[in-house]
């Protein structure tokens, strides 16, 4: 009867061995942005700390130097170019004169960047004067991809940012795409979505990085390791 039982036995592991293993995904081939993909979710965080030893050369040629987070505020990330100095919370909101934001602006903005492909979250605008156009902003966490600056593919969180003239409005938005750089943080393209009426869709290229230049040590992905670059 055990005699009977052995061969059986063996029969039902070894199936359940093959069943798991036609059930598993093939690795992504290296280099795709789906392999960045999966490099990126499990090895850097999603909002690094403001970078302070980095310059992004623009594809026009303009400069710009990332000086770290403001004094009284390490989420604020300063920039500096043609002699000016700018201030984005997380290193891509505001216009350039971020100052403080509300606490649920704040932790609205922190959770899409932190959270899944697909994740939104909408929020409300300050008007400095009762003629400010803009009242509210959808942002959605859209794709965790790569984008390709100078001889390197870097890892990229990229995110879409709808303004409305109105709390869910639909009559009058600006529409902008982000791909925000996993290992610094800095914004590496920056594009306006104009949407016509015909149903064309109009991308401009407003922010274009083509090299990023590190003054000293290189930051190291989460654990003490290295980031890995294509």
């Amino acid at each position: 009867m055990s005699g009977s039982r052995r061969p059986l036995a063996m029969y039902a592991i070894l199936a359940g061995i093959f069943a798991l293993g036609g059930c598993q995904q093939p690795p992504h081939a290296p280099g795709s942005a789906e392999a960045d993909a999966d490099m990126v979710a499990g090895n850097l965080p999603a909002d690094p700390p403001c970078p302070d030893n980095l310059t992004a050369v623009l594809a026009n040629g303009v400069a710009v130097r990332f000086m770290g987070s403001a004094a009284n505020d390490p989420e604020i990330c300063v920039q500096q170019w043609n002699g000016r100095e700018y201030r984005y919370y997380l290193g891509f909101w505001g216009n350039g004169r971020f100052e403080e934001g509300s606490p649920q602006q704040r932790q609205a903005l922190a959770a899409v960047l932190r959270g899944p492909v697909g994740m939104t979250a909408t929020v409300a605008l300050p008007a400095p004067t009762q003629m400010a156009l803009w009242r509210s902003a959808t942002v959605t966490h859209e794709a965790n991809t790569s984008l390709q600056v100078g001889s390197h593919k870097r890892p990229v969180v990229k995110v879409r940012v709808v303004r409305e003239d109105a709390p869910g409005g639909k009559e009058v938005t600006a529409e902008t795409l982000y791909w925000l750089d996993r290992e610094s943080g800095v914004p590496l393209r920056k594009q306006t979505v104009t949407r016509l009426a015909d149903g064309q869709t109009w991308h401009i290229t407003t922010w274009d990085v083509s090299e990023l230049q590190w003054a000293g040590a290189r930051p190291r992905a989460s654990g003490g390791s290295p980031t890995r670059m294509e």
